[in-house]
């Protein structure tokens, strides 16, 4: 028994403790750093996840003020010009592409490109449909704000207008690009898209006639 003793005594000791008592509290020392680690990690993501969430409800809320900053531009643009409003917006729109088309030409002018010729070609000389295009945009924009509770009535009519509007000029431009690279089945699909495009207003008005009147069946059951 006291040789035990004495063994235990003569054991070495570091800075006060055993090499026993120093992986004990290594061991310790080891869980309570890892439960820290845990506890950090997950008071790191929750704060991350606050900060998310704040961050996207204040995105939220900037969208919500910019589109009524816009909205309040647009009522304050109707307010004042009244229906000649959309007449300048088109003035200002055929003023904005001949500035364009000047900007291009200008470039052309160094650069001698064949293609950028002919599209300043095809603006300049369909530049009145332009300008029509941009009258029949802002006025619609101008009726669907100001006639809203009638406006559906016409809708689809002017979403097909405006559809087969911006086609016609794709159209165009594709078939200038066409010339340059020469693929049959994009030229095809273009005369095919050229040909109908009468057919594919009818089909856009039907199906948006077909979709505000589902719309509105489903709002009054």
């Amino acid at each position: 028994m006291a040789k035990k003793v004495k063994e235990k005594t003569n054991k070495k000791k570091y800075a006060g403790k055993t090499e026993e008592e120093w992986r004990d509290w290594e061991e310790k020392f080891g869980k309570k750093m890892d439960k820290a680690g845990k506890e950090m990690g997950k008071k790191g993501k929750e704060f991350g996840e606050e900060i998310e969430g704040l961050a996207e409800k204040f995105s939220k809320h900037m969208e919500r003020k910019g589109k009524k900053l816009e909205k309040k531009c647009k009522d304050r643009w109707f307010n004042v010009f009244g229906p000649i409003g959309p007449l300048v917006r088109g003035l200002f729109g055929l003023l904005w592409l001949m500035v364009c088309v000047w900007l291009l030409n200008l470039v052309n002018s160094s650069l001698q490109s064949d293609f950028v010729l002919r599209l300043t070609y095809l603006i300049t000389t369909h530049i009145y449909y332009f300008f029509l295009a941009f009258l029949f945009f802002a006025y619609n924009d101008y009726f669907s704000r100001k006639s809203h509770k009638f406006y559906w009535m016409i809708s689809p009519i002017t979403n097909g207008v405006s559809a087969a509007i911006v086609l016609w000029f794709l159209i165009a431009v594709l078939n200038l690009i066409t010339i340059y690279v020469g693929n049959s089945m994009l030229t095809y699909a273009l005369n095919f898209l050229k040909g109908n495009l009468f057919g594919i207003f009818l089909f856009l008005v039907a199906v948006g006639y077909a979709v505000v009147l589902i719309k509105k069946s489903l709002d009054r059951s």
